[in-house]
């Protein structure tokens, strides 16, 4: 699980973000394929390590910029609602609760030939928790629910993995386009 070329050649620019969304993409693929000994205890933490490092895309953007450059671009700034709830799932895992990982079979298409690939879902986020979070102050109540059927849905169709993997693409992609590298 790696970076497209595009995003990761443009943001080596900003070092410690590229050094974070990178971090992100490691721990992603703690998750999705992990190693040999993984247990499902070793991919949420891998989950929860994925989601602090995209999150911290944030913060280390504000180190990477250079004053003439502006105020970095926030993940909440995004129109993608991926990205909102990716980044409120960071907060809802390190400070509310845990999630549950658990694996299904999927059939895919790999280089013309049919197979089945494992993937990891979470367990799916709530109303409830949502809005005990402090930024769902934010959000409607109709907007909420919108985007956790989404993301819960679409989570388990590839998983929490492909998810954090297209979180970050996209956050590096806004970083990109509004700084022009």
């Amino acid at each position: 699980m790696s970076l497209p070329e595009h995003i990761e050649s443009a943001l080596k620019a900003l070092a410690s973000t590229h050094d974070r969304a990178r971090g992100a993409l490691h721990f992603a693929y703690g998750v999705w394929n992990g190693y040999s000994h993984y247990g499902v205890k070793e991919r949420e933490a891998n989950l929860r390590a994925s989601l602090a490092e995209f999150v911290s895309m944030e913060e280390a953007l504000k180190r990477d910029l250079l004053p003439s450059m502006g105020r970095p671009i926030l993940i909440s700034s995004s129109s993608n609602p991926l990205l909102h709830v990716t980044r409120e799932l960071r907060n809802l895992e390190i400070h509310l609760h845990s999630a549950t990982l658990t694996s299904a079979q999927k059939n895919a298409m790999f280089a013309g030939e049919n197979v089945q690939i494992q993937i990891w879902v979470a367990d799916d986020i709530t109303e409830a928790q949502f809005k005990q979070l402090r930024n769902s102050k934010f959000y409607s109540n109709a907007d909420i629910k919108r985007m956790l059927n989404w993301f819960n849905a679409s989570q388990k169709e590839w998983g929490i993995a492909d998810l954090i993997f297209r979180s970050v693409c996209e956050y590096g992609s806004n970083i990109i386009a509004k700084y022009g590298l």
